[in-house]
């Protein structure tokens, strides 16, 4: 059974969000993702953070004073409260901070594994931790020039052929195993998780929709919410 890991990402540390896609894609060799959390001022001048979530169904979580350290104990207070109250197995901290080193070995007491993603090769605290991922902090660079290696050596893949019925079917379908509460409402955030695991974001503009928002509500669903969003 594949394990369940909670995402916190210290926007304000690891601000870059052109390494989101990078940063997915490393944590999803570890497990499933059940959440990932974003910590950041969403009041502020720069939307991109605001649009990210959004659009990909990640958990926004208002910082009121970025300047103040105010992620880091907001990521701790909500990392220790849901290893008392939730069936995650891992707990990544997406961050180029040191100071998350006493809460990963508070949750490794508790029996919790921890993984540290960070674009800082020496970070001080990765000892702390029960696994390490370093990513590059210039990713589109890096995909740019393999993705140019791999035209030049293969044909250009062509567009899916994407049937909507398939799409809508499999949408009901993972309604229905995930977890809701008494009135029906399941975690908008995990609805979209199963979507990605087989569908790009193209493929549903591909069949005429704005994005994976967008075919969600139009398949008959409702979204409430705005932190914690919820489907049903």
């Amino acid at each position: 059974m594949s394990k369940k890991v909670l995402v916190f990402y210290d926007a304000q540390n690891m601000s870059k969000i052109d390494i989101l896609p990078l940063v997915e894609k490393t944590i999803c060799k570890y497990g499933e993702i059940s959440s990932i959390r974003i910590y950041h001022d969403f009041v502020g001048k720069d939307n991109r953070w605001k649009k990210a979530c959004f659009e990909k169904g990640y958990m926004p979580c208002q910082i009121t004073k970025p300047k103040n350290n105010t992620a880091d104990l907001l990521i701790s207070i909500d990392a220790m409260k849901s290893a008392f109250n939730s069936a995650n197995d891992i707990y990544c901290f997406v961050s180029n901070d040191s100071d998350f080193g006493p809460i990963s070995l508070a949750l490794r007491e508790l029996g919790k594994e921890t993984l540290l993603i960070t674009s800082l090769p020496d970070n001080q605290i990765k000892g702390y931790f029960t696994y390490l991922e370093i990513v590059n902090n210039n990713p589109i660079q890096k995909e740019a020039t393999e993705t140019n290696s791999a035209q030049q050596k293969a044909p250009q893949k062509q567009p899916k052929n994407i049937n909507e019925t398939e799409v809508k079917e499999y949408l009901l379908h993972n309604y229905s195993k995930a977890k809701k509460d008494k009135d029906g409402w399941a975690s908008y955030s995990t609805l979209c998780q199963y979507l990605k695991k087989k569908y790009e974001d193209s493929d549903f503009v591909n069949l005429g929709y704005k994005s994976k928002r967008d075919f969600i509500l139009k398949s008959g669903f409702e979204i409430h919410g705005s932190n914690y969003r919820k489907v049903k």
